[in-house]
């Protein structure tokens, strides 16, 4: 948020973050000096000396308060370029995660149809989900040999592993942007509508770019906006995670469990 140092008439100092209180002094000592019209073109000679010292300061005072709005609208097209640049690098690394997304759904989808036709190798999208796997755990990358042996690691994992629950384990509760429940059996669901969100709003993240400022802050505006849904989004994914390791952690004490069972019949 800009802040912008302004000294009004009275020799108050205001933080501004809209011009408001410069235009409405603007206008008040405009309205006075314009209101004293009809006098100044009937006075007398010695009247109209008598009041140039006010129609004076009047005067200095409209065309400081010009030069502050002049001041502010430049730091304000500052601040606009500056947040423009901090929105560029938050629109690349939300398109770069939806990239993301779509490959690993579409390796979800191989899982299901089988490696594509002539091709026992890993897939383009098989290899940028392990890389990005191998980078957020900090451990080498080591492209596995087949399609096989790469869903069997994206399988594996909980972070890239996109099959439904099992009929074991109860569904997930969620919460729509909309406000609306459902039960569901894979993040996907949520995934989706991150991907349709960031969908929408790629006519923001142009405009957010615009040269002309009141056009880029229309864009920034919008993307401040989506980014409180994203962060909701990205906090109902994390509760997935969550919720999928829980019921991982009672699987395997119920393993632990019939395994001592079994010790204790021996």
């Amino acid at each position: 948020m800009m802040a912008f140092e302004w000294i009004d008439a009275a020799g108050n100092v205001h933080t501004l973050d809209s011009p408001e209180k410069i235009e409405l002094e603007y206008t008040r000592f405009s309205r006075e000096l314009m209101d004293l019209k009809p006098f100044i073109q009937s006075a007398s000679q010695a009247e109209y000396l008598d009041l140039r010292p006010r129609l004076e300061r009047l005067r200095d005072r409209i065309i400081q308060l010009g030069v502050d709005l002049e001041r502010y609208n430049d730091a304000w097209e500052a601040e606009i370029r500056r947040q423009s640049a901090e929105m560029s690098k938050i629109v690349k690394k939300l398109e770069a995660e939806v990239e993301y997304l779509e490959a690993l759904h579409r390796c979800f989808e191989q899982s299901v149809a089988g490696p594509p036709t002539g091709r026992s190798g890993p897939t383009d999208d098989q290899i940028r989900v392990l890389r990005k796997l191998a980078t957020r755990k900090e451990i080498p990358f080591v492209a596995p040999e087949t399609f096989e042996a790469a869903q069997r690691e994206l399988l594996r994992e909980p972070a890239t592993n996109r099959l439904p629950l099992p009929p074991s384990m109860p569904a997930f509760e969620w919460q729509d942007l909309n406000g609306h429940f459902h039960q569901i059996r894979t993040v996907m669901v949520i995934e989706k509508a991150f991907i349709e969100l960031i969908e929408q709003n790629r006519m923001y993240f142009k405009i957010s770019q615009n040269e002309t400022a009141s056009l880029a802050y229309i864009g920034i505006k919008k993307i401040v906006n989506m980014i409180e849904s994203i962060k909701t989004l990205e906090s109902q994914m994390a509760s997935w995670s969550e919720f999928i390791i829980a019921g991982d952690r009672d699987d395997m004490i119920r393993v632990i469990e019939r395994m001592e069972e079994g010790n204790e019949k021996r």
